[in-house]
């Protein structure tokens, strides 16, 4: 029973301890535009970004569990009256009904229909709406965009990935594990000693 306490209390602190400098270093909401952010490349992790073009069209997406479901998009982001489909610098991961929706739609036409259909449904294809979230992969991560750029060769080597419509963790739960990790630990050293 000693080390289930102790590695539990290690958990605790982890888990606890990201979460709660995460929630310091994100105590407000980052707003900027999409344009200032791609130039700019902040370190800021809690974004809205405006003057964004959401391009469903072109978005990748993870399967679900279940046959022929859609678990997330993964939605290139540009600038909102882009003419040309540049490099991808920023992309947002959303389980958005309506956008999914859309994707699916656009993924049952047939090919010889493809360019009618872009042309007659280009609003709803391309959308034009700020975006809200927490960043996943930032500018200055390695983690995960071996990957990315295996499924999209457009994809910019320092790419971000924000999570739509995430936020910090709660301090009050991140404090809670945290100092509950803290006792754990302090229990058992006190109880090793007497």
């Amino acid at each position: 029973m000693r080390m289930p306490s102790l590695f539990a209390g290690l958990v605790f602190i982890w888990f606890g301890g990201t979460g709660v400098v995460s929630g310091l270093q994100n105590l407000e909401i980052v707003e900027m535009s999409f344009t200032d952010y791609v130039r700019e490349k902040p370190g800021d992790e809690w974004v809205r970004l405006t003057g964004v073009g959401l391009d469903i069209a072109n978005a990748s997406y993870t399967p679900g569990s279940l046959e022929d479901t859609i678990l997330e998009l993964i939605v290139p982001l540009r600038p909102a009256n882009a003419e040309t489909r540049d490099t991808v610098n920023v992309m947002l991961a959303t389980s958005d009904a309506d956008m999914i929706h859309e994707f699916r739609k656009l993924q049952k036409v047939p090919e010889a229909e493809l360019e009618k259909y872009y042309f007659e449904n280009v609003a709803a294809l391309f959308v034009t709406a700020p975006v809200e979230g927490m960043v996943r992969i930032s500018f200055d991560q390695e983690r995960g965009r071996k990957a990315l750029s295996k499924a999209r060769p457009d994809i910019a080597p320092d790419c971000a990935v924000i999570g739509h419509g995430a936020k910090p963790e709660s301090f009050a739960l991140s404090g809670s594990m945290l100092g509950l990790g803290v006792l754990m630990i302090v229990g058992r050293f006190f109880a090793l000693r007497g």
